[in-house]
């Protein structure tokens, strides 16, 4: 409860530098075009995708949008990049990957287990704005977090 309020009066009081800091979140930046083409991809190959290397349209993006060195181009959001390169079935296992890595540290919740629980959960929570999960260090973070949590469960 503490934490919670310190976190709401954080936002109030420093709302300002807070606003300014998560702009480039909410502005486009070319994330309405990749969320077009990461469907678009999923419904060329709704049931395994065009895999990672398929983000197909890309090259119609700003050149400040390109891919950066060997990674392939992706959508801004983990739930339509796992659309667009692994289909309905490449999501449907990423879920359960996801709910049956949760269930031996909600059935035996202890307080490490449930504290990384939600370092994890913050990154996954922000792949819904962006494909943090695939960047390394996010998914080498949440990983451990995921192996603390059920280390701790045991």
């Amino acid at each position: 409860a503490l934490i919670a309020l310190g976190a709401v009066l954080g936002v109030i009081l420093f709302f300002d530098k807070l606003s300014g800091a998560l702009s480039s979140f909410f502005d486009d930046n070319g994330r309405i075009e990749h969320a077009r083409i990461a469907i678009i991809n999923f419904l060329r190959a709704p049931i395994f995708g065009v895999g990672f290397g398929g983000f197909e349209g890309f090259e119609s993006l700003p050149e400040n949008l390109s891919p950066m060195g060997p990674l392939p181009a992706m959508a801004h959001s983990t739930p339509l990049q796992l659309l667009s390169a692994t289909g309905v079935f490449g999501l449907a296992a990423y879920l359960f990957y996801r709910v049956s890595s949760l269930i031996p540290v909600l059935k035996k919740r202890t307080v490490p287990g449930m504290f990384s629980i939600i370092g994890a959960a913050v990154i996954l929570i922000g792949g819904l704005i962006d494909n943090f999960p695939f960047d390394i260090y996010p998914m080498f973070y949440s990983l451990i977090a995921l192996a603390i949590s059920r280390k701790a469960s045991e």
